[in-house]
């Protein structure tokens, strides 16, 4: 249940990272100036790739608690 929830997140986060990229340009308000809507555009896609990396670190963490649950006897038995 633990494993599913982590990979569950961490698909989660990675679309909402993969989501945020793609559309940083179109969620910065046009009422900035250049240099404005730049530097925040620049800081919501810095958010979107740590949203993305979150998302992998979760997916591995599920995938390694997979595979090493059983050699740590963490089988729940």
């Amino acid at each position: 249940m633990l494993v599913a929830l982590a990979v569950l997140a961490g698909v989660f986060f990675f679309a909402v990272g993969r989501w945020g990229r793609r559309n940083a340009a179109g969620l910065v308000p046009p009422s900035l100036s250049a240099a404005g809507r730049e530097k925040k555009e620049r800081g919501l896609r810095t958010g979107a790739l740590s949203c993305q990396i979150a998302g992998v670190v979760f997916v591995l963490l599920g995938v390694a608690a997979l595979v090493l649950g059983p050699i740590a006897g963490l089988t729940g038995n």
